[in-house]
């Protein structure tokens, strides 16, 4: 969404989540994680709004992102004196 777009009023909600989501898969593809979290928050704001507004809420196209995730995560789940940094890596408290 540049300034133009959301300043335009012929864009629509709808327009605007599909340019979220298509700015969200485009930055995870090119490995930058702090735009895909942007771009996915933004297309999870915009839902909410499109739902006050009276459409049907859609569903989050990053759910099976989440799902891999949170697997990831449980596969790796660490014993309560170590913290998971990542695959292979641990993180001891002291």
């Amino acid at each position: 969404m540049t300034t133009e777009t959301l300043s335009d009023p012929a864009q629509t909600i709808t327009d605007q989540l599909g340019e979220a989501e298509v700015n969200a898969w485009k930055s995870l593809a090119g490995y930058k994680f702090v735009m895909f979290g942007y771009w996915a928050g933004v297309w999870v704001h915009l839902n909410r709004i499109a739902v006050s507004l009276g459409h049907k809420s859609r569903p989050n196209p990053f759910k099976e992102v989440v799902r891999t995730a949170k697997r990831v995560v449980d596969e790796n789940a660490a014993p309560e004196s170590a913290q998971r940094a990542g695959p292979g890596l641990t993180l001891f408290q002291s």
